[in-house]
């Protein structure tokens, strides 16, 4: 007799056992029509998901996607998900985020949006470069309310244009490229010291938002190819000889 307290194993797409809760695949109608149906035979395929020869479910998903989007709806923070509190002793988990999300548009789970703003509002109270990591959150989830909130959480931390490359690279080129052109508008009332909320006021993620990567940015957003700005691209190159 199954109950939803049951504890299935899921499968990644790199072969990797993740533990989840049966009651927490019943809130996609995906899985709850597969169980009650029981429609997700061993020779079952979709696009989304199957199961294996031994009858365990298979996700076509990484192992840190599946464990953001289940351990968020099981109530945890990121905290508990890995995220280091104080400093990033790891890569930000801005790409297992992301692919959460695309995992519970895949299984219809309206509500995992609500719950990675509330993971990421809690990011920004973990210290600079954890609002770094929510700030990027928040500009591919195009919130800007939630953007502006996070670079407002920036203390101590030089303007964008002196970042290192491995910060650049870490929270994403069109996230950072939107704090250079927030933080040029500034123009001479920029202050090294109080630039971050000064930005805050100014951030516009949404003419960057969603911007495919394979098209040309708007003529008025031409500069927003880093190999198209000279000093920027000289400013990299500086980094990168400085990590040799």
């Amino acid at each position: 007799m199954t109950s939803d307290e049951d504890v299935l194993e899921v499968i990644a797409e790199n072969g990797d056992i993740v533990r989840v809760k049966r009651k927490l695949l019943m809130i996609s109608p995906v899985f709850r029509d597969a169980f009650e149906m029981d429609s997700l035979s061993k020779n079952a395929q979709t696009s989304e998901v199957s199961k294996s020869a031994d009858g365990r479910i298979k996700i076509e998903g990484s192992t840190a996607a599946i464990r953001w989007l289940f351990g968020l709806l099981d109530g945890s923070s990121p905290g508990d998900l890995g995220v280091p509190t104080d400093e990033i002793t790891s890569t930000p988990p801005i790409t297992p985020c992301m692919d959460a999300m695309s995992l519970a548009d895949k299984f219809d789970i309206p509500c995992f949006r609500n719950l990675m703003t509330e993971a990421v509002l809690r990011l920004t109270e973990y210290g600079t470069y954890q609002a770094l990591t929510a700030y990027s959150l928040a500009y591919n989830l195009g919130d800007q309310t939630l953007a502006r909130l996070a670079v407002s959480k920036i203390t101590d931390f030089c303007p964008p244009h002196k970042w290192r490359l491995d910060i650049v690279e870490a929270i994403g080129l069109r996230p950072w490229w939107s704090l250079i052109d927030a933080y040029n508008d500034l123009g001479d009332s920029a202050k090294d010291d109080e630039w971050m909320k000064q930005v805050a006021k100014k951030l516009d993620i949404k003419p960057y938002y969603a911007l495919p990567e394979a098209s040309n940015p708007p003529a008025s957003h031409a500069l927003h190819d880093i190999t198209s700005v000279p000093y920027v691209k000289e400013v990299c190159l500086y980094q990168r000889e400085l990590k040799l």
